[in-house]
């Protein structure tokens, strides 16, 4: 089930009735595709928690919303929508850069290899599963970019079983048979995980990058952010973040 959530700001009772007659004819191909789709129209100058009561209310598989970069001088405690989205709603949230139709030949998979860390794993199966489910809609290539802190340490830390004699394979092994994906589509790299994942999009001409996202509030969410909030800004292709 797709949300579609036209926001109004202002108080205009025909604004509102063209944008519902707007929707209806947004949802006619997607109706014609056997697409469930949620009709609602927002008028909230808090449009942004509204959304994410709408979507919980309709019980949204997505919320798809265009994006931009964000200007630099945006102090770092203002709310943006985008963040509040992020950390608040219920369901993946796809960002989208570009009004033209994207393909998504080739789909990046962000994921995290960290010792003794349940949540990044289950994390990391969600980013993966929702990557492979658009590949298998748009036919597109599926890479995967693992970030780490020692690679050494890849072995034990996908808690990989062996015998004890077996040679151990290289990281991209372990984790293209952790994953069951192909090998040479595995990217590893260390470093900040952000500049890691920025670098690969740019080098694999990614057109949808996949991520996992930890909700965060308080303080700490609006000072500290994670890595995801952090890219937000640099990347040019579309996001798809799970939690």
């Amino acid at each position: 089930m797709i949300g579609l959530l036209p926001l109004l700001r202002q108080a205009d009772f025909g604004l509102k009735h063209r944008a519902m007659d707007m929707v209806d004819d947004l949802i006619k191909p997607l109706a014609n595709d056997q697409v469930t789709v949620a009709r609602e129209v927002i008028w909230n100058s808090h449009w942004y928690q509204a959304a994410v009561h709408a979507c919980a209310r309709v019980g949204a598989d997505y919320m798809i919303k265009c994006t931009d970069t964000h200007r630099k001088a945006l102090k770092i405690l203002k709310d943006r929508s985008d963040q509040y989205l992020l950390r608040h709603i219920s369901c993946p949230v796809l960002l989208v850069h570009t009004v033209e139709p994207s393909h998504y030949q080739r789909v990046l998979a962000a994921v995290t290899i960290e010792e003794g860390n349940n949540s990044h794993d289950e994390l990391n199966n969600l980013v993966i599963s929702n990557a492979r489910r658009i590949c298998r809609i748009t036919g597109g290539e599926l890479h995967v970019v693992a970030t780490h802190n020692d690679r050494k340490d890849i072995f034990s830390l996908l808690r990989f079983r062996s015998d004890g004699d077996d040679e151990k394979p290289p990281g991209e092994e372990l984790i293209s048979s952790h994953f069951g994906i192909e090998p040479d589509k595995i990217h590893l790299a260390s470093g900040p995980t952000k500049q890691v994942i920025v670098e690969m999009a740019t080098e694999i001409d990614a057109q949808l990058v996949v991520m996992g996202t930890f909700a965060r509030a308080g303080i700490s969410g609006a000072v500290l952010g994670n890595v995801c909030e952090k890219v937000l800004d640099q990347l040019t292709e579309d996001i798809l973040t799970v939690h």
